[in-house]
């Protein structure tokens, strides 16, 4: 008997388009992996709705005094990278998005709807 360390293939009865196709189908995994992380990553890096950043802006554009409460995200659009988000101004529900200025992705664009 030998210590199991080499297999012959061969014995096992994969043939030469079996393995190609294992080799496919392994690529094809690794690719939609690949393509899952690329958009994760430029959505995670994206601030969130109640980042400091995102609050900053949007208390930039506002009246001084106005009273900023409950920002949340209520959808994601990870093909334009985009937030979309609710926010509560003097009491009233606004409804505002968040997105990259540029691929730079070193500013945000925060504006209403």
């Amino acid at each position: 008997m030998s210590n199991g360390s080499n297999i012959d293939t061969s014995k096992l009865g994969y043939n030469s388009s079996q393995r190609k196709r294992a080799i496919l189908i392994v690529i094809v995994i690794l690719t939609f992996f690949g393509v899952g992380f690329y958009y994760n990553s430029t959505v995670d890096s994206l601030p969130k709705c109640n980042s400091t950043k995102v609050m900053k802006a949007l208390e930039d554009m506002l009246i001084p005094g106005t009273t900023v409460k409950n920002p949340e995200q209520y959808d994601l659009d990870t093909d334009s990278v985009t937030r979309f988000c609710r926010v509560t101004l003097n009491d009233q529900i606004y409804s505002y998005k968040v997105n990259w200025y540029s691929e730079n992705k070193d500013k945000i664009i925060v504006s209403f709807q």
